[in-house]
């Protein structure tokens, strides 16, 4: 019995003992940090939500806002720049002026005698600085055909003279420009200064209505290509030259556009 009891107290204060030690041990252990375990999702655990990382844009630096401002500035500049370069261009009469287009209509291809009278006076362009313009007299022309029947009807009465068309130039309704005696030859008016002139003449009557715009057009043209090919000096002076002996209001609404033109100074009255 004794041997029982020393036995059970031997084994309960070993017990005692051992569970006091594991107690001991357990209260003096210093707690770990807790670890913390990622589990990625997969199959098997389709339920756990993959954490998404989203990038954010850069932030543009001070240095990048200056530099786009400063471009932006030069653009600005250019396109003012080129405004004002061609408002200026404008203002101060750089456009090309309009020109006219010349149809010249050679003496040998509307003349049926181009050389009978023609004489030896010749005209030295070089000393061209009057311009007369003047007029026909008679019926218009409003076609090639019409207007070479005409001129030839006037040579025709001229060369039963032994003379020869007067003109340098003469210009029909139809815009174009005949050949009379034309940039090397002096006209036939001696009473002015054949030396020194180139005679013009508008085919028809204007004395009450001015002639058409086409016609018109050719005198201008014809002038502008006297000056480009050096037939004419640049400072030239520009009459009407008005024939007294027929009407004093004779070719009236020709000189009237006439006084428009460039260069013009004048009609002379002539007899």
């Amino acid at each position: 019995m004794m041997a029982a009891g020393i036995h059970y107290q031997e084994v309960a204060h070993s017990a005692a003992g051992t569970s006091a030690n594991t107690a001991s041990q357990t209260w003096k252990t210093t707690p770990t940090a807790p670890v913390a375990i990622q589990i990625e999702p997969t199959e098997r655990t389709p339920l756990i939500k993959k954490k998404v990382t989203f990038a954010e844009p850069p932030k543009a630096s001070k240095c990048s806002i200056f530099l786009d401002f400063k471009m932006f500035l030069i653009g600005l500049l250019l396109i003012v720049g080129f405004s004002i370069a061609t408002y200026l261009l404008i203002v101060d009469n750089q456009v090309p002026p309009v020109r006219y287009a010349v149809d010249l209509v050679s003496r040998e291809a509307w003349s049926a005698t181009p050389h009978a009278f023609m004489g030896t006076q010749m005209l030295n362009p070089a000393n061209v600085m009057n311009v007369l313009i003047t007029q026909t007299g008679g019926e218009d022309c409003y076609d090639m055909e019409s207007c070479i029947r005409l001129l030839r009807l006037m040579e025709a009465s001229q060369h039963s003279r032994n003379e020869e068309i007067p003109y340098n130039f003469m210009i029909g309704g139809d815009g174009e420009i005949y050949e009379g005696k034309g940039w090397s030859h002096l006209s036939g008016f001696p009473s002015m200064p054949q030396e020194t002139s180139l005679v013009i003449s508008f085919i028809g009557n204007f004395t009450k209505y001015e002639p058409p715009q086409d016609q018109l057009d050719a005198g201008k043209a014809l002038l502008e290509e006297a000056l480009k090919h050096g037939k004419l000096v640049p400072n030239y002076v520009l009459y009407g030259m008005q024939n007294l002996t027929i009407s004093h209001e004779e070719g009236s609404a020709l000189y009237a556009d006439l006084s428009g033109w460039p260069h013009f100074d004048t009609i002379l009255k002539v007899l």
